[in-house]
């Protein structure tokens, strides 16, 4: 779905530069006290979020959607540090490089996995106020085989 003009206009796509070789590409949409991070799943970009975010009003939400590392236009680095453990030490150097807070986490899928992860590791490293909750939409919650053509 194509976004309006006032949507394009608010809509801002930014760099996070996690290291040397690896940039993440995210937009932010709205102008609201609450942070909401969106993590895409498998095989997919940021761009899985565009048609709901109309839904969350922008004088309330901010909503921070990433393109993981190896998807979208984020980098694709050819260095094997595409685990759900990689993806959520970004995830979290990202909150935590832009300092949000009380963040809603949502993830989907294979993103799911990765927002479980963030909010685990959070817990256990003592940071939790960075997380004030979590959402998973269709992701695995245990330890599992992965499908070979996501282990490729």
């Amino acid at each position: 779905m194509a976004g309006t003009a006032e949507e394009k206009e608010n809509t801002r796509a930014y760099t996070f530069r996690y290291s040397p070789n690896v940039s993440i590409n995210y937009e932010i949409d709205g102008h609201g006290e609450v942070p909401l991070v969106f993590v895409h799943g498998f095989a997919a970009s940021l761009v899985t979020w565009h048609d709901i975010r109309r839904l969350f009003p922008k004088d309330r939400f901010r909503l921070f959607l990433l393109d993981l590392k190896g998807f979208g236009f984020s980098s694709k680095p050819q260095d094997g540090g595409y685990s759900i453990f990689d993806q959520a030490d970004i995830v979290i150097a990202f909150i935590k490089a832009l300092g949000l807070s009380n963040t809603i986490l949502i993830g989907h899928s294979f993103g799911g996995s990765i927002a479980l992860q963030v909010a685990l590791k959070s817990t256990r490293d003592h940071n939790g106020s960075h997380i004030g909750k979590l959402i998973v939409l269709n992701s695995a919650a245990y330890p599992q085989q992965l499908p070979l053509l996501m282990r490729i």
